[in-house]
């Protein structure tokens, strides 16, 4: 099952396994990222995928790159963190309350 174990290992849609890098990075650190991520998984709720992730495609990870930094507000939960596997795989994860260009926009 994809997500946040109890070993604070983060596992994704096909098993690979992630290390906590940085549980939340900037605006401008996480646009960065974006670029050069491997797989970017949204948890539009923010509970931390019990009701499931939505994984982005290469094409919405290129629209996210393209839209510039996303945004977070103090009030709203909402934050991005990156996470890396063994063989040196990057995730971003993108959790709660985030306005990201066209892709990521919380209901």
């Amino acid at each position: 099952m994809a997500g946040i174990g109890r070993d604070e290992a983060f596992t994704d849609s096909s098993g690979r396994r992630y290390e906590l890098v940085d549980d939340k990075v900037s605006a401008a650190e996480a646009l960065a990222r974006i670029a050069s991520a491997d797989v970017v998984a949204w948890d539009d709720c923010g509970c931390g995928g019990d009701c499931g992730f939505v994984w982005l495609d290469k094409a919405q990870i290129a629209a996210l790159a393209a839209a510039g930094e996303p945004i977070t507000h103090r009030r709203q939960p909402g934050h991005v963190s990156t996470w890396q596997s063994a063989d040196g795989a990057q995730l971003v994860l993108i959790s709660g309350k985030v306005l990201w260009g066209t892709v990521i926009a919380p209901g």
